[in-house]
């Protein structure tokens, strides 16, 4: 996700957290924000939100960083992109762990819903299963 559209999100965020309005509405209504209004809304849910703004923002500021060293803080350039590279890796397991969860909820919802009667649920219950209705 890139840190334009993160930056868009946090304003709405901000604004629905003064307004008492739902986020998902306030995402829907935004032209950038429409296709990716229910990663947002988990990544807010999840808390994940602005831990991923922050890596992005750092990512940039590192660039921006990169890009202005001069000759006398040459010396600096390896940390620096080694710290860069420690933050892409970073962002990329959180960008993984966020596509999983995503993956984990499609996958749960396409299951049918317990039976109570068989499984662990008729354990759980107490309820046995009727011997006549098994055969």
């Amino acid at each position: 996700m890139k840190l334009e559209l993160l930056e868009e999100a946090a304003k709405l965020v901000r604004i629905c957290q003064f307004t008492g309005a739902p986020l998902l509405e306030a995402f829907r209504r935004t032209p950038l924000l429409e296709a990716q209004c229910e990663i947002l809304q988990q990544l807010v849910d999840d808390g994940q939100f602005y831990v991923l703004l922050d890596l992005k923002r750092s990512e940039q500021h590192a660039f921006h960083a990169l890009e202005r060293i001069e000759p006398p803080t040459e010396y600096l350039r390896p940390a620096l992109e080694e710290h860069l590279r420690s933050l892409q890796t970073l962002l990329e397991k959180v960008e993984a762990e966020e596509a999983l969860r995503r993956d984990r909820a499609a996958l749960l919802s396409t299951l049918p819903p317990p039976d109570p009667d068989h499984g662990v649920s008729s354990w759980i219950s107490g309820k046995t299963p009727d011997p006549a209705s098994s055969s």
